[in-house]
């Protein structure tokens, strides 16, 4: 069943809104008919995926400005005041921390995978 013109609506205010009675307000439809529509598998997959592009828009943008926050963080390790110029190397190093333990994790995970993998080869 395809979505109908009311429910393609409603999506993009659904999800941009922190309620679903503020959603239900703006698109002018009421509460329970959103959630109706909440229990049908292509609704919610329509929501979801609207979603996730949002989310991917988003975390586009932010690459797309992190070499300038990094160039920010840079010239303030250069800062005439103490206070700046301890926070830049704070907020540089915590990055590198948490940086460091991702790339950890990620491999520990790639490796219990090709375990995970190798043993129900050899089953």
């Amino acid at each position: 069943m395809a979505l109908n013109s009311r429910q393609l609506k409603a999506i993009p205010i659904l999800i941009g809104c922190d309620t679903v009675e503020g959603a239900a307000k703006k698109a002018g439809i009421s509460k329970n008919t959103i959630y109706t529509w909440m229990q049908q598998e292509e609704f919610c997959q329509a929501v979801s995926e609207a979603r996730k592009k949002l989310f991917d828009r988003a975390m586009h943008k932010l690459m797309n400005v992190s070499m300038k926050a990094v160039i920010t963080l840079e010239k303030l390790l250069n800062a005439e005041s103490e206070s700046v110029r301890r926070a830049a190397a704070n907020d540089v190093l915590g990055h590198i921390l948490k940086y460091r333990e991702l790339s950890e994790i990620e491999e520990r995970l790639e490796t219990v995978e090709k375990i995970v993998l190798e043993r129900r080869t050899y089953k």
